[in-house]
């Protein structure tokens, strides 16, 4: 094996499964047992060579056996929970993005804890945390007829599927103030269902009727899983123009209402996480073209410009700002009307006759940053530009002036931009050797190669581009190019597996 494959494989995925395997244990036998635990073996094992092993026998002897697969099998398991009179039936399988592991690759049996969260009589929780399923699959009793959940806390490294009946109680459950579920459970019942879906394990409608339920959220941490999931079904459908049209209008029909609560100005009084929140609600407001939203941030950016004024252009709004005055410009500088991307308002365009302007000023912010993170929203708002030829001229700056280390953050926005999507690939086509003198020897270039390509859409686009890498030495990131053509094909059936229900949803909107 090549030292060029063995650097592709050490990456953060090892550390993020590893972290999160720990903080399950933790959560499995209580915090200060576990550090308990942890102190000892740090003590035990001062300047000496130890394994994981000897970390699992400092918490408990019985950890061994729990933690057993955790760490040294690849993958994570999927529960699934079916209803009997008894109570609940329990089902592990090896969990793949695609869907169930195929028999020969299903064969490894975790000890999962399942902490299961449950609603008394007298409307009080209790989370039982001493029920672990350590075979195929098993029968808990459980009252059924009151709310439930696995997985309390979002603790555990691995997904539940409940049946469609019980994700519609759980809906209702979710849209009372009082709901039984934390933030954190609310967090990991979005996360799931969206990627079951992916999976073709259970409907996207249903994930999308759990997120309908938590219009009234108040947490960031939950809103934040609710725009990323968003963000990444319009990224699929983003050839689908009735679609994404329709799926904008949910979004902002969720984050609009949020903006209006929370204004546009920080107070040092709130919580950092309403500053976050606010933040991502005026940022998804933009990409979904929220008109009363992008107007506003545009009026502080001509502040800007005509008084040398950025006192209206917090850091936190930055990017959102830049991209609402870059990223409706032709090269003429008037708003592009028929992108079916942003809507306008019955009076006039959103950007005036003199936005190009505009475009210019934020190329002089990006010249001279007062910081990295100006540099940074500078970059995403001019990737961010919808015209053919400014993505063009965006694309060429590249490799006439852009910084090296400015690359990796281009070819990131314009990778979110769905009409720079197949220029990039073109651009990328076109210069591959150039790419490859100036950026095949450093870390940059997976990033490159992943970008440019995992945001395809249909196997027309994806066969092309497999023929093109055939012709050429990948041997330096066969890695990332082989994940993101497979992030092409999952897309792709994600298409073909969910396109009807998800038109039929969103229809019903209406």
């Amino acid at each position: 094996m090549s030292d060029s494959f063995v650097a592709q494989l050490f990456d953060a995925l090892s550390y993020s499964k590893g972290a999160s395997v720990l903080r399950m244990l933790a959560a499995h036998v209580g915090t200060e047992r576990f550090m308990e635990g942890v102190s000892m073996y740090l003590k035990d094992h001062l300047y000496g060579n130890t394994t994981t092993a000897d970390l699992w026998k400092g918490i408990s002897q019985d950890i061994p056996r729990l933690m057993e697969h955790w760490i040294t099998k690849t993958g994570f398991p999927l529960l699934t929970v079916t209803e009997t009179d008894q109570g609940i039936k329990v089902r592990q399988d090896r969990l793949l993005e695609t869907g169930i592991a195929e028999d020969q690759d299903n064969g490894t049996i975790w000890n999962v804890p399942l902490s299961i969260l449950s609603v008394q009589a007298d409307g009080t929780t209790s989370i039982d945390r001493t029920l672990v399923l350590d075979e195929r699959e098993k029968i808990y009793p459980l009252n059924t007829s009151r709310p439930f959940k696995l997985n309390a806390g979002t603790n555990g490294v691995y997904r539940v599927l409940y049946t469609e009946e019980r994700l519609e109680s759980i809906a209702v459950e979710l849209s009372k103030p009082d709901s039984p579920f934390s933030a954190e459970d609310r967090l990991g019942l979005i996360t799931d269902s969206l990627a079951l879906s992916k999976a073709a394990l259970m409907k996207l409608s249903d994930a999308l009727t759990l997120i309908h339920a938590l219009r009234g959220e108040t947490e960031f941490l939950v809103w934040s899983s609710i725009s990323i999931g968003l963000d990444e079904i319009v990224s699929v459908w983003w050839e689908y123009t009735d679609i994404r049209d329709q799926l904008n209008a949910f979004r902002r029909s969720l984050f609009a209402p949020l903006v209006e609560r929370l204004g546009y100005t920080n107070s040092d009084s709130e919580s950092p996480d309403v500053t976050q929140l606010r933040t991502c609600a005026i940022e998804q407001c933009v990409s979904a073209g929220e008109v009363d939203v992008v107007n506003e941030l545009k009026s502080r950016f001509e502040h800007f410009m005509d008084h040398n004024d950025d006192s209206g252009i917090p850091a936190d709004l930055q990017k959102a700002i830049f991209i609402a005055v870059c990223g409706l410009l032709a090269t003429d500088g008037t708003l592009i009307a028929n992108l079916n991307l942003f809507r306008l308002s019955s009076t006039g365009d959103v950007l005036n006759q003199d936005g190009n302007s505009r475009y210019d000023a934020v190329k002089k912010i990006l010249e001279k940053p007062k910081t990295s993170s100006t540099r940074v929203a500078s970059i995403y708002a001019l990737s961010s530009a919808q015209d053919e030829a400014l993505i063009g001229e965006g694309l060429d700056f590249l490799l006439s002036g852009a910084k090296q280390e400015d690359i990796a953050h281009f070819f990131l926005g314009y990778s979110t931009n769905h009409r720079a999507r197949k220029p990039m690939v073109e651009f990328f086509h076109d210069n591959y050797e150039e790419l490859c003198k100036r950026f095949i020897h450093t870390y940059y270039f997976r990033f490159l190669v992943e970008y440019a390509f995992s945001g395809l859409a249909n196997s027309e686009d994806l066969n092309k581009n497999i023929r093109f890498f055939e012709a050429q030495d990948t041997s330096k990131y066969s890695l990332v190019l082989a994940q993101s053509h497979d992030s092409v094909r999952a897309r792709i059936a994600y298409i073909e597996h969910s396109t009807e229900d998800l038109a039929k949803w969103l229809e019903g909107r209406k």
